[in-house]
């Protein structure tokens, strides 16, 4: 995608008190590549084309979380997200929703998960997006489990006796 933007801003490194208005435009690409760059000025002079390179931004990807799993019923904890091409833009999302994010690093992120996210069963798909990427990683999912209830099993146990299962 390649679009022009034209701005008309003062020139502020010339000497003295006139204030010379040049033309620029700017080439803003949203593709990895190159671009040359070329000024020209008001008198019709146009500078050498200068090229640069326009890096790729790799999108977040996430290889682990913990914890992993809780139990429903869980009071608040912080969960790490592990992964790579994180930066200080990053958002967790926590099925969807957008958390309040700490980048720790390039490779870490953390978000607080409120006692109210973990109140029912169920998988959760965790995601981590970026500005500077545009991207979105895949989903990971979280696992919110029902705790152990044994079953009732019939029966009697006495000191000294058998259990007898019926």
């Amino acid at each position: 995608m390649r679009r022009d933007v034209e701005l008309d801003q003062p020139d502020h490194n010339l000497r003295g008190h006139d204030a010379v208005h040049r033309r620029r435009s700017a080439l803003l690409i949203a593709a990895p590549g190159t671009a040359s760059v070329t000024v020209t000025t008001t008198g019709g002079g146009t500078s050498s084309p200068s090229t640069f390179t326009i890096n790729a931004t790799s999108a977040p990807t996430i290889s682990s979380l913990s914890p992993a799993t809780k139990l429903m019923g869980s009071t608040g904890f912080t969960l790490t997200v592990n992964g790579a091409n994180y930066d200080a833009t990053a958002v967790v999302y926590w099925n969807g929703t957008p958390l309040v994010t700490t980048y720790v690093g390039p490779t870490q992120v953390t978000a607080p998960i409120t006692a109210g996210m973990v109140v029912s069963a169920g998988t959760f798909p965790i995601t981590v997006s970026t500005t500077t990427s545009g991207a979105t990683s895949s989903p990971y999912n979280f696992s919110v489990n029902a705790p152990f209830v044994p079953s009732q099993i019939g029966g009697k146990v006495t000191l000294g006796g058998k259990i007898q299962v019926h």
